[in-house]
């Protein structure tokens, strides 16, 4: 449980960075506490329904959207890293995802 609700924090995160906003805003868009917002964000709340209701309205998202790509990611080791890292690239454009792709071919290169 702890894992995804780390995936759902950093996907609020996320979106909520995207639009340049602070938690405090998120929080008075949401009509939620912005320490509230702080902890789901950080994977520290078991949040209700309505609160993610609350999130995704004043993100002018469905929930659909608010819950689009976060699948369980098996196999991998550090999920909570590896969550970041996919959020941080939903965020990116296309042209900022080709280069990190460049990037981690080659790192990934690096010693072969």
């Amino acid at each position: 449980m702890a894992d995804l609700l780390s995936i759902i924090g950093a996907r609020i995160r996320a979106l909520r960075k995207e639009r340049g906003w602070s938690q405090e805003k998120l929080a008075e868009l949401a009509d939620l506490n912005a320490s509230y917002v702080g902890k789901i964000e950080r994977g520290e709340k078991n949040t209700t329904f309505r609160s993610l209701e609350k999130v995704s309205g004043a993100l002018d998202i469905s929930m659909l959207e608010l819950f689009r790509y976060m699948e369980p990611v098996e196999n991998v080791s550090d999920k909570d890293t590896f969550a970041k890292i996919i959020n941080m690239l939903q965020s990116s454009s296309d042209e900022e995802r080709k280069k990190v792709l460049q990037l981690l071919q080659l790192i990934t290169n690096w010693n072969k």
